[in-house]
């Protein structure tokens, strides 16, 4: 289970997904029997949360039993962050009947179509949301895809750099992105560039343009020291909530608000 504060990712954590021959069965219109584990101290969307002392509680596991049945409707997608930049993905709807502790409970399944990763991408119950809002493939094409922006419109989003939750310390997994930025300016030594921080509109906008401050001085600070450009090359300003790419209404909008962009000093316009 996941709470709105907690940190963007989890390292060394599955994904939440369905297996292919359930994904398989659902597109032939079969009535699948599928339960969820749920560990002592969890909880599902609709039954409550039982609350915890902490990972230690999570040590025995309650089965909510049922079945899935895929929901026919129009071919539909889902609005995703793929690499930073908004993706709407193909998806099915399936419904899921289950029991659990004496209890009926209905959820509503949306699934990534895609027999190779079937991630569960949504399910709602009773008021209760989990959305998935982001998906990060590192390594794959990112310090190009900068350069490209960098050299064309002299803006570039860095997707892969991640904080701790509400505060400026960076998270080891941010390092690849990290790297990759720095190649790309080591790469081009006459580019003077500015870390500019984001973020959404949750909290006050005294305290995002702070934080916002905080992170982009981070950034540049490991860029420095880390990466080996030249601290005359950066500077590190925060806009807060200032400069939002979508609204702040949706999850997605405000995961997509929540960033990092590098601004090189030349004409062109973002």
């Amino acid at each position: 289970m996941f709470a709105s504060d907690d940190v963007d990712r989890f390292p060394g954590s599955t994904a939440f997904s369905i297996s292919r021959a359930v994904l398989e069965k659902l597109r032939a219109g079969a009535t699948v029997p599928y339960s969820i584990a749920v560990m002592d101290g969890g909880g599902i969307p609709g039954a409550g949360w039982a609350g915890t002392a902490g990972a230690a509680a999570l040590t025995t596991r309650a089965y909510a039993r049922g079945t899935l049945a895929m929901v026919r409707t129009p071919a539909t997608r889902l609005p995703l962050l793929v690499n930073g930049r908004r993706s709407a993905v193909p998806v099915i709807h399936a419904n899921g009947t289950f029991t659990f502790h004496g209890e009926t409970i209905v959820i509503e399944f949306v699934i990534l179509d895609d027999a190779e990763h079937p991630l569960l991408l949504q399910a709602v119950s009773r008021g209760s949301l989990f959305q998935m809002v982001r998906i990060d493939f590192p390594d794959r094409g990112r310090a190009a895809a900068v350069e490209s922006d960098l050299a064309s419109k002299c803006r570039a989003e860095i997707p892969g750099i991640y904080f701790e939750f509400g505060t400026a310390e960076l998270r080891g997994e941010s390092a690849p992105a990290l790297a990759d930025v720095g190649r790309v300016l080591r790469t081009h030594a006459d580019w003077k560039v500015s870390v500019q921080g984001h973020t959404d509109s949750v909290g006050s906008v005294a305290a995002n343009l702070a934080l916002s401050q905080r992170r982009a001085d981070a950034v540049r600070t490991a860029l420095a020291t880390r990466f080996h450009v030249a601290p005359s090359r950066l500077t590190a300003t925060g806009f807060g909530q200032s400069s939002p790419r979508e609204p702040n209404t949706s999850l997605e909008g405000r995961a997509r608000n929540r960033r990092v962009e590098i601004v090189r000093q030349c004409s062109a316009r973002p």
